[in-house]
């Protein structure tokens, strides 16, 4: 028979799950559009565990072992759910620098963006890299630093959507100017082929201008 302390135990993990693994659940789901096998194992052995110590012939012993073990799956659900969340922020960071590596990333906003946009990107990359080397040997402090980690990509991306309009703006400059420069370039040689031809063959250039003066 389960006790009154193993009972709030029990209570404590579906409290746990609905208040913090469901939304995490929500917005990976989002991000991947679709449900990582993964979690869904370690969802699936966690209410396994629990269903067990509903047994009608579960001994204390039995019950109290597998309490502990559906916690530690509830612990691995949301240790998981944080390095997928991590791995798409990271992903997604990656991409937007590629988007932008021709881009003034340090004059939008009057200089504003760019230092703050590096300091949380660093700070970001650097919490995801303690968490990583602390997995093994201090699980409590490794998911402090991977929720660390997801709550200042989810600043950085506040960040970087608040400055979007001038990102924008910032990489039409650039397309403009590379545009400009390609018909400088075209023009140069438009010119500088003109210019060949005219010591070359005269005679030509002078055909073309008369028939050009021929049309008016």
């Amino acid at each position: 028979m389960i006790s009154e302390e193993q009972s709030k135990r029990i209570e404590e993990i579906y409290r746990n799950y609905r208040i913090t693994v469901k939304p995490l659940i929500a917005v990976i789901e989002a991000a991947y559009e679709r449900f990582p096998i993964q979690i869904f194992n370690e969802i699936r052995a966690l209410f396994d565990h629990i269903a067990h110590c509903y047994s009608p012939d579960a001994q204390p012993e039995n019950i109290e072992k597998e309490i502990t073990r559906s916690e530690s799956h509830l612990y691995r659900i949301i240790f998981d759910c944080f390095k997928f969340l991590n791995v798409k922020a990271k992903d997604e960071l990656d991409l937007f620098e590629k988007q932008t590596r021709n881009v003034d990333l340090p004059s939008i906003s009057n200089g504003e963006f760019y230092p703050e946009y590096k300091r949380l990107a660093n700070l970001a990359f650097s919490n995801a890299k303690e968490a990583k080397k602390l997995e093994s040997s201090n699980k409590d402090q490794s998911l402090k630093y991977f929720e660390d980690a997801y709550n200042t990509y989810i600043k950085l991306q506040e960040h970087i959507e608040s400055n979007r309009i001038y990102i924008v703006r910032a990489k039409w400059k650039f397309r403009t100017y590379r545009l400009f420069k390609i018909f400088l370039w075209f023009l140069a040689a438009v010119i500088s082929g003109f210019i060949s031809l005219f010591f070359t063959c005269p005679q030509v250039v002078t055909s073309i201008k008369n028939n050009f003066l021929n049309l008016f």
